[in-house]
């Protein structure tokens, strides 16, 4: 026997067995984020400094000839989910301090240039990088112009 709700149960409380969702009801959402658009339209427009620290990460992988480490591997996987959008300073000075730690004391570009030596590379910029770095440490010491 199968109680209604004028036997007894609340207006609020649904039957034991409710009836089946049609699936003109169903809500479900199409379509594709807009990353998802540009990347099947092959259009991943990268911002202009998300791509100089992107390729920086990689220069430093290849001019160390190691794998790259965890910090390394956070990072790059940040910038390349959210490739359209500027880093974070923390992520600039995250990879600035990891260069900093070169055994021999060499900058970004002189590690590049010491490859340029022996190898056909393209030419690298990472002037947005400078003005992120310089920008922060204003805002750190609260100079004001």
């Amino acid at each position: 026997m199968r109680r209604t709700r004028s036997q007894g149960f609340p207006a609020t409380h649904q039957s034991p067995r409710a009836a089946p969702i049609q699936p003109a009801a169903r809500t479900e959402r199409k379509g594709r984020s807009g990353h998802q658009r540009n990347a099947a339209r092959g259009k991943n427009e990268w911002d202009a400094s998300a791509k100089q620290l992107h390729d920086a990460i990689h220069l430093l992988v290849v001019c160390w000839g190691s794998p790259p480490g965890q910090a390394l591997l956070e990072i790059k996987t940040k910038l390349e989910r959210f490739s359209d959008r500027p880093p974070f300073a923390s992520q600039v000075k995250a990879i600035n301090t990891i260069i900093g730690k070169d055994a021999r004391n060499r900058t970004l570009v002189k590690m590049v240039n010491d490859l340029a030596k022996n190898n056909s590379i393209k030419t690298y910029e990472f002037s947005l990088l400078v003005i992120t770095c310089i920008y922060n440490w204003i805002n750190l010491h609260s100079m004001q112009f």
